[in-house]
Formats: C-alpha cells, structure tokens, sequence
C-alpha cells in the first residue's frame, strides 16, 4: 500500500490506503506499485490517476510537477 502527498503553494493534501498510482512524465505514463524502486520524475500535464484500496479513484488535473517515490511513500510537487 503507498501513501502519497500532493502538494503545491496552495495546499498539501495526503492520501493512504492507495493501491496504484499512475502519472504523466515527460519520459511516458509511470505507473507506481506498493514496493517500487527508489525514483524521481519529473511530470508534464496530464491527469495523476490514483486507484484506493477500497477501489475508488481520484484523478488530479495538473499542468506540470515532480514526484519522488520512496519506501511506499510518493511526494508530487506541483
């Protein structure tokens, strides 16, 4: 399960009990699992698209950002 902050000058919003996290990067769509390894990205607009264990979903519009993924945590800078 990953745990992911969003946050950007406005305001920082944090999400547990997420099973997948799919974003845009400038490098293609990544798509982040419980267990990934270590990562930066930096993001281009598009839609962040996160799957809840309870198989609800959120979709985050954004311009551009970064994310960094860490022992299951996932940090988006907007």
């Amino acid at each position: 399960m990953l745990r992911c902050t969003i946050t950007s000058t406005k305001e920082t919003t944090r999400y547990d009990k997420v099973a997948s996290i799919i974003l845009p990067s400038v490098s293609g769509v990544m798509e982040i699992l419980a267990g990934h390894a270590e990562a930066f990205m930096v993001l281009r607009q598009g839609e962040v698209m996160m799957k809840m264990r309870d198989d609800s979903r959120k979709v985050i519009k954004i311009i551009q950002g970064e994310c960094h993924v860490r022992d299951d945590a996932v940090v988006i800078v907007l």
